[in-house]
């Protein structure tokens, strides 16, 4: 401590001002203990709690419709997107959810889940950005998916695979 500084502070004060200095200097140590870094955080993510008390124990689209929508699966604000996990109207028809219902917020929780799971063959996690990122559904779709994911997508949308006995050559 500086002279001047001690000058201002109280007798009492002063005379444990030695004291105080040395413990407020192993404040910054015992934080870098306790805060996670680099792999030590990405190893101890998945046991923090999820955002908003979300358990993807009950399945990611419980987490996605929490916070889309707050959980409602009826959700209808007039904003353009329906249902608990907030579809566009052009989404909902492009992926069969017209068999269920008109619109998502109409639909039951089992119907959106089942138009949403064709979503993500097709379009991954990142069909509900901010939500998927909040959860960490994002890297894990990357790590399961793959050459599968797109052939389910064909299938989804009906188009039928290529194979090298059906492959077009071009005529010279």
């Amino acid at each position: 401590m500086s002279h001047s500084f001690r000058a201002l502070m109280p007798k009492r004060l002063a005379s444990t001002g030695r004291r105080r200095a040395a413990v407020l200097s192993l404040v910054p140590a015992v934080v870098l203990l306790c805060v996670p870094s680099g792999a030590q955080a990405r190893d101890t993510a998945h046991f923090l709690p999820s955002p908003a008390g979300c358990s993807l124990s009950k399945g990611p689209w419980n987490c996605i419709a929490e916070c889309e929508s707050g959980g409602d699966w009826r959700k209808n604000t007039g904003n353009a997107f329906y249902g608990g996990l907030q579809f566009r109207q052009s989404t909902w028809k492009q992926y069969g959810g017209l068999a269920y219902a008109p619109r998502a917020d109409l639909a039951t929780r089992k119907e959106q889940i089942a138009v949403a799971e064709r979503v993500r063959r097709t379009q991954g996690w990142s069909a509900w950005p901010y939500c998927a990122k909040r959860y960490g559904l994002g890297k894990r779709d990357r790590a399961l998916s793959g050459l599968t994911g797109w052939k389910d997508a064909r299938r989804d949308v009906g188009v039928e695979a290529v194979t090298p006995d059906r492959a077009v050559t071009p005529d010279r």
